[in-house]
């Protein structure tokens, strides 16, 4: 999974429907870290309802394969990724920016959300990351 043609997806909260118009796809030769580190900033803004409101979910994909998704409820954070070693990548990645998206979001992030730990009882925990709002 080097250098691929990767997109961000958004699924729609009221429609269930992929929302093609708000597709963003990376140049072509992106490489997995670059990838995974501009997805990370649009899952920081979904979380913080800076951007992607009427999300449902975040994707990203590599051509055809979903590498990653993100689902954001009030108070919880889901990420779900298709490989082991994904997750941790994903967490020392820096936040990347794309043409006019901006800013980087980590801060307000980490001010409101903290990682927790995956419960046993998730299949997918190796694959996994859960985030929690802070009271």
């Amino acid at each position: 999974m080097g250098n691929s043609l990767y997109t961000i997806h958004v699924r729609d909260q009221t429609t269930n429907q992929y929302v093609d118009d708000q597709k963003l796809v990376l140049s072509e030769n992106t490489a997995l870290e670059v990838a995974l580190g501009v997805f990370k900033r649009e899952v920081f803004m979904m979380a913080l309802g800076r951007d992607w409101r009427d999300a449902k979910a975040l994707y990203l994909y590599s051509g055809w394969r979903r590498v990653a998704r993100a689902a954001c409820s009030e108070n919880h954070l889901s990420l779900v990724f298709s490989s082991v070693g994904l997750p941790e990548t994903f967490l020392d990645v820096p936040e990347k920016l794309t043409g006019i998206r901006w800013p980087i979001a980590a801060d307000g992030f980490h001010d409101r959300w903290e990682l927790t730990p995956c419960g046993d009882d998730d299949g997918a925990r190796n694959r996994s990351l859960k985030y929690v709002l802070i009271q």
